[in-house]
């Protein structure tokens, strides 16, 4: 069943909102995500929110009924040669995750980037994670590569898919 979540851009008021969010998904303990070590106070959030400012990078948030449910945040490469890709990182709570929340995020990243002229968008997604590949597959992304045992997760490693969707040009 699909939700019917605010695809919004994230502000320093949400800090207790993103921090409420980030204890939710750390007692996940998921195999499948990067793990945080601590929960971030609230002036570690800001200064993250902070890195997401300006024209090179941006940071959503899913919302229902005032509580974030999850996020995506992208970021451009700084170097000419590079400045035409994009990269994404995402996490949705268990509770909402398969119910469309995620296609929301990342057509709004995809929109992003053509608003920026951008070329690829680029991911990081487990192996451990088939269902996250697989949305990714369902909007234009490809396996480009694979780093063996690239993480470790609950003493064992895990390989590292890379993905990338190359981005339309506008017009």
């Amino acid at each position: 069943m699909q939700l019917d979540a605010k695809i919004r851009t994230a502000s320093e008021s949400d800090v207790d909102k993103l921090i409420a969010y980030v204890t939710e998904l750390r007692a996940e303990r998921l195999p499948t995500i990067f793990r945080y070590d601590s929960i971030p106070t609230p002036e570690e959030e800001v200064d993250f929110l902070r890195q997401f400012a300006g024209d090179s990078a941006h940071f959503f948030v899913a919302e229902i009924h005032d509580r974030i449910i999850g996020n995506l945040g992208i970021a451009t490469y700084p170097h000419p040669q590079t400045a035409h890709r994009a990269n994404l990182g995402m996490s949705i709570l268990a509770p909402f995750r398969g119910r469309g929340i995620g296609s929301k995020l990342l057509s709004a990243a995809v929109h992003w980037c053509e608003s920026r002229s951008l070329r690829r968008l680029e991911l990081e997604v487990l192996s451990n994670n088939p269902r996250a590949q697989r949305l990714y597959e369902r909007h234009g992304f490809a396996v480009e590569g694979r780093r063996e045992a690239a993480i470790a997760v609950d003493g064992a490693f895990v390989d590292l898919i890379l993905m990338a969707r190359k981005i339309a040009p506008a017009g």
